[in-house]
């Protein structure tokens, strides 16, 4: 996929107030964890991960997604109005029905002439929405698109959190639950345009999707539980990736040696570094939010840009590559010219 139109015009993130630390989670699973033998520590140790931030259980996806929406259309001074298309991508829904995008759109006030609908890909959703956004510009169907998310994965988290403290939590039990308690939440939201009507240089140029169905069962969940092989995805998460790579290079016409800048799925540490060091690149050129926020589903890869810009990371000119990772499994790696 490749497109020559298409404008990043403006970004806006949304993160809660409330930091829950690894080592608040591993007090309350302090019993389980002494009955199971399993040092204290693990929890960072095995990810990186120093804390992240909680809603309120009654937080909705769309209020988040709101919040963030509204600063990326100030911040690209257009109104709600000029909108013509609205993507909502979050993993966590207000409702089964209708499509989460239909209460941002009513938040915001969208027009009718604004085409409302979600698009569900697990963590890979906000970077999905992205090429569909794109795509829909390329082809003169949109001026101004509006991608959101809003992940609030605190029920669930709680939750699990009660499973594993419980005095019946078995060894199968806990680790199966464990890759949960690596959850963080936020809102993120990106006003997508034609170079038409463009404020910005902000170019998106290629992507690369590739789909291991096969490996289908290695996280599921629903709202409340998650059970996940974190072996099993890390190695067939990082193959799929890896093999993607090489691709993506061809797509957008790049060197290796020429992405400043890799905005990745943020699932634990060593997951970023080993995969970078697998595609031979350096480690350093690789954002991380993974410690201070954990994995924010599909909002881990437009919060990771939205921080990398909040602290002067991004330069004009910089070459990004967006690598997007969700279950299922699906990647895909996306290049902008900022």
């Amino acid at each position: 996929m490749r497109w020559q139109n298409v404008h990043i015009e403006a970004i806006g993130h949304d993160l809660p107030d409330d930091v829950l630390t690894s080592d608040a989670i591993e007090d309350r699973l302090a019993d389980s964890m002494a009955r199971l033998k399993i040092p204290r520590g693990r929890l960072t140790g095995l990810t990186g991960i120093r804390e992240r931030r909680m809603y309120a259980n009654d937080e909705k996806p769309s209020a988040i997604a709101t919040r963030a929406a509204r600063i990326a259309l100030e911040r690209a001074g257009i109104e709600p109005s000029d909108l013509d298309l609205l993507i909502s991508t979050s993993i966590i829904r207000d409702w089964d029905e209708p499509g989460t995008a239909s209460f941002v759109g009513g938040n915001l006030g969208v027009p009718h002439s604004c085409d409302c609908f979600d698009v569900s890909h697990a963590c890979l959703g906000f970077v999905t929405g992205m090429v569909q956004a794109a795509n829909a510009i390329e082809l003169g169907q949109a001026k101004y698109v509006l991608v959101v998310t809003g992940e609030n994965f605190a029920p669930g988290m709680r939750n699990t959190m009660d499973i594993m403290s419980s005095p019946d939590c078995d060894q199968k039990t806990f680790f199966e639950n464990f890759a949960t308690l690596t959850l963080g939440n936020c809102g993120a939201a990106f006003v997508l345009s034609h170079k038409d009507v463009s404020k910005t240089t902000h170019r998106i140029t290629a992507a690369v999707a590739r789909s291991g169905t096969e490996h289908n069962m290695l996280c599921v969940a629903n709202r409340m539980q998650m059970h996940a092989d974190p072996v099993g995805l890390k190695v067939h998460g990082l193959n799929l990736v890896v093999e993607t790579w090489p691709h993506f290079l061809e797509a957008s016409g790049w060197e290796k040696h020429e992405v400043d800048h890799f905005m990745c799925h943020q699932v634990g540490l060593r997951h970023i570094t080993e995969a970078l060091e697998r595609m031979d690149v350096e480690t350093d050129r690789g954002f991380l939010t993974v410690t201070y926020l954990g994995n924010c589903g599909s909002a881990a890869v437009p919060v990771t840009m939205a921080e990398a810009l909040a602290a002067g990371t991004i330069k004009p000119g910089d070459k990004i590559c967006f690598n997007g990772v969700g279950s299922g499994l699906g990647t895909i790696q996306l290049g902008i010219e900022w």
